[in-house]
């Protein structure tokens, strides 16, 4: 399995992405060990980021992390450890991603990371739960995207019922 490094611009997410975990790692550990290039934007609540998009298999992750006061991402030398964690690499991908936990394997199976080494784990993660399906002209009925969570399928939902398109729409429950 490889990584392959992404642009920003090829991270486009129909809805809110999901988060998935924080590794014990600063954005130059990945960087060094893997060659995955970081850019850096401007955050609304957290300020100046330093975030990479990669993709894995067909899946697509978007790792962050905080930047400091200085300039930098963080590193174990740094002198001051008052927001350290913040400085880690945190882990989102699609909401429409079809299995959380599978996608969590995954990139830690990549990035050779443990499990049980991760700074924080999103209790949540496993096969999507609710389904966003339309029913065409001809009647048929078509998955478009699992989600994790209700409140982005409905959100979804919303997007496709305001472009005016003839299809309805529903959010099921997958049982």
């Amino acid at each position: 399995m490889t990584i392959k490094q992404l642009s920003s611009n090829d991270w486009q997410d129909v809805g809110f992405s999901f988060y998935l975990c924080t590794f014990n790692l600063y954005p130059q550990d990945i960087a060094e060990r893997f060659g995955i290039e970081f850019f850096q934007y401007e955050e609304e609540g957290l300020g100046l980021t330093s975030a990479s998009v990669i993709q894995i298999e067909n899946t697509k992750f978007w790792l962050f992390a905080a930047v400091n006061e200085s300039g930098l991402v963080g590193s174990d030398d740094d002198s001051d450890n008052s927001s350290k964690d913040a400085l880690k690499v945190s882990v989102r991908v699609l909401s429409y991603c079809a299995d959380t936990k599978l996608a969590l394997d995954l990139i830690c199976h990549v990035l050779q990371v443990e499990p049980s080494s991760l700074n924080a784990v999103n209790k949540n993660l496993g096969p999507g739960k609710w389904r966003l399906t339309r029913l065409d002209d001809n009647g048929n009925e078509i998955e478009m995207y699992v989600f994790q969570e209700e409140h982005c399928a409905r959100a979804v939902r919303t997007l496709f019922e305001r472009r005016g398109h003839k299809q309805d729409y529903y959010v099921n429950e997958i049982t």
